[in-house]
């Protein structure tokens, strides 16, 4: 891979979590980190290295960057298109505009990957496929494929007379609903798995709530047909407290209770089955 860049997760989408909340990846300058998922980042000298071969890299910034020192705010970085260093590359995507709106620096942050990735291309450098988490892999990639740049759903709080903003997570579910309708869990839990067994004679029940099954939150593990085509009522089973959110929320939508159990199945964590109730 190209210098300095590692531990990068090449996602569908660019997650930016930008709330200044204490946590590993709490906000874009926390620690000089700028996390693209919840395991792999980037330092800012990781950034630098990038832009180093590149500079000075041409960037359309779409709104003025203000910073404030508490008595004075000046433009650090005015709209339209500029040329940055590689050191000012960094500084770009990570800086905190006075008074900036979250959308404003997930713009700015989309314009400076594709800027990086498409000068990445016009160098003629290729991806090895060595390192799927290299970033000079991952914006080669980027640039040269459709892609969906998303800015993490946050809610505003406040805080200490400001506000902070908090991740929505029923936002970004449906958000990402779109993007990536069969999501697979990028560790172990991260989703709980789920099987859809048709209990009905419907043919295409199961197939109908797949989706929205896996938009409520669950990896979809199995599809197919119960033992018998003859059940009355659509149950919802899972086993572990920590999937009683999804599974209270995919029972919600079936019109039916979630039910904890013992154990749903070794290769399962949800198990559904559909039944003559279901109204969907």
């Amino acid at each position: 891979g190209l210098p300095g860049l590692r531990r990068l997760y090449a996602g569908l989408a660019v997650n930016l979590w930008l709330a200044p909340v204490t946590s590993a990846r709490a906000d874009l300058t926390v620690d000089g980190e700028y996390s693209i998922s919840d395991v792999t980042e980037a330092t800012v000298e990781d950034i630098e290295s990038i832009a180093a071969i590149l500079a000075p890299v041409t960037v359309r910034n779409p709104s003025s960057v203000s910073v404030s020192d508490g008595s004075e705010t000046t433009v650090r970085y005015r709209s339209g298109e500029l040329e940055l260093s590689a050191s000012e590359v960094a500084d770009f995507v990570t800086v905190r505009g006075a008074g900036e709106a979250p959308e404003d620096r997930g713009l700015r942050v989309k314009a400076t990957l594709e800027a990086l990735g498409a000068a990445l291309s016009d160098l003629g450098l290729e991806d090895t496929g060595e390192d799927p988490r290299d970033l000079g892999a991952f914006l080669i990639r980027w640039s040269m494929a459709d892609h969906s740049f998303v800015s993490l759903p946050v809610d505003p709080v406040a805080f200490e007379g400001s506000y902070l903003y908090r991740p929505n997570g029923l936002a970004i579910i449906d958000e990402l609903s779109g993007l990536v309708p069969f999501p697979a869990s990028a560790f172990a839990g991260q989703r709980p798995r789920a099987r859809i067994l048709n209990g009905t004679t419907d043919t295409d029940a199961a197939s109908r709530v797949a989706s929205q099954v896996a938009a409520l939150g669950a990896e979809i593990a199995t599809v197919g047909n119960a033992a018998a085509f003859d059940a009355d009522a659509t149950t919802v089973l899972y086993s572990d407290e920590a999937f009683a959110p999804v599974a209270e929320r995919i029972a919600e939508f079936l019109g039916a209770e979630a039910t904890r159990v013992e154990e749903v199945s070794d290769a399962t964590d949800i198990d559904i089955e559909l039944g003559a109730d279901l109204a969907l």
